[in-house]
């Protein structure tokens, strides 16, 4: 049993302010933050700013007074000031998120300038958390770098919402609903002893035939099954790349790629790098 700190629920969770947390001359707040070692207890607090962070690495909670969410990479949640919640990293884990806090009314002013194309993502449980591509991480963390050597201006802030909100209408338009056993079979994919199976490993968990599974995953994902394989191979890549010192040869034949320039290419195409710059830019922003 996972031994995770205890939740305190005050009648009236404390409210943090923006400006208790603010650097000098910054408009809004853009941190990269680390939680290990989690205390006894964790208490909840609410905002009086928006707020949203997505994980780097490591696992963990997000407590709620209704439920606990799990975090795992590249897990991303958007909160309004209402929203009491608390993190903690799993027991012998550190957590490492970035962390972006800012004024709602800024937020609204975005949303009635471009009303005609934006839709407010923070309005809906359904549409506040998400599960971003390993691309798609690594383009946020791009965003979030610029805006931080920037200065953290109010320009900077409006340049990161607008790419951040173009990004999940991506992710959404080819994400509706699976099937139960789709879901399931996705999630199990991802580990190297089926994902070196290929598209017929993916058929064999669905427990459907190759044309059905076919027709299915294109219609949910708009993908073929071999691009569903590839990506959790990928994606398996990014992980090792960011938390081993194995060779990247060896990685790129545990995740089924004999060859090393084909490897290189399908990574660049699928992380927007090569594996060496995802490698260091891992190791950057791990040593803080």
């Amino acid at each position: 049993m996972v031994d995770y700190p205890v939740l305190i629920m005050p009648p009236a969770a404390p409210r943090l302010h923006l400006a208790d947390h603010l650097r000098p001359g910054a408009h809004f707040y853009l941190e990269r933050q680390r939680l290990a070692t989690p205390p006894a207890e964790s208490r909840l607090h609410r905002h009086a700013f928006l707020e949203l962070f997505w994980v780097v690495s490591g696992q963990g909670l997000e407590h709620r007074l209704d439920q606990d969410h799990p975090l795992v990479p590249r897990s991303l949640v958007l909160l309004r000031p209402d929203d009491a919640h608390a993190l903690s990293p799993a027991p012998g884990q550190a957590l490492l998120f970035w962390n972006l806090a800012f004024p709602q009314a800024d937020w609204q002013t975005l949303l009635a300038r471009h009303r005609a194309s934006l839709s407010d993502r923070f309005a809906a449980p359904a549409t506040r958390r998400w599960q971003l591509s390993a691309r798609a991480a690594a383009q946020l963390q791009d965003w979030a770098d610029e805006a931080v050597a920037a200065g953290r201006r109010q320009l900077d802030l409006e340049r990161l919402l607008l790419n951040l909100l173009h990004l999940l209408d991506q992710q959404a338009a080819t994400a509706t609903r699976p099937p139960p056993w789709l879901t399931a079979a996705l999630e199990t994919i991802r580990q190297p002893r089926w994902f070196v199976g290929g598209p017929r490993a993916l058929a064999r968990l669905c427990n459907r035939s190759a044309e059905h599974t076919a027709r299915t995953v294109r219609h949910h994902l708009g993908l073929t099954p071999t691009e569903v394989v590839n990506q959790a191979r990928l994606d398996w890549a990014a992980d090792r790349l960011a938390t081993s010192n194995d060779a990247i040869i060896d990685i790129a034949q545990a995740c089924g790629w004999s060859n090393l320039g084909c490897f290189y290419r399908s990574f660049r195409r699928h992380c927007a790098t090569t594996p060496d710059a995802w490698r260091r830019r891992a190791r950057r922003i791990a040593g803080g």
